[in-house]
């Protein structure tokens, strides 16, 4: 399981340019650890399957999160992202966007699930 420290930032998408080097097609971030104080970005074509958030989850169009856990850890999901079977417990948290869809999220003790309106929840 590779796991990503305090500051650091995990990336995964397709079709986007960073630093003058350009990505084609998706990518994928499996069960993986990112501490308190790191962030993971999932981009159009980027999916994260299983991994353990204690940091920041953005997942923006396109992107889509499936099967983390967010336990002291954030999830923000924005316009046109996709998140399915994700827990949050133990001071997580997942806001959902307006235009951003979340299925069958399990919220534990401690967890919270807020949805801005237009967010969608089922």
């Amino acid at each position: 399981m590779p796991m990503c420290r305090q500051g650091v930032v995990g990336l995964a998408g397709g079709g986007f340019t960073l630093k003058g080097q350009h990505f084609n097609g998706p990518g994928v971030i499996s069960a993986s650890k990112f501490d308190v104080g790191s962030t993971e970005m999932l981009a159009s074509g980027g999916t994260d399957l299983g991994s353990t958030i204690g940091g920041t989850q953005v997942v923006s169009s396109g992107g889509t999160a499936l099967r983390s856990i967010f336990s002291a850890g954030t999830q923000l999901l924005s316009a046109g992202a996709v998140a399915d079977q994700n827990i949050v417990s133990a001071g997580g948290r997942i806001a959902v966007g307006r235009g951003a869809v979340t299925k069958n999220v399990t919220v534990g003790a401690g967890g919270s699930l807020h949805a801005e309106r237009g967010g969608k929840l089922t």
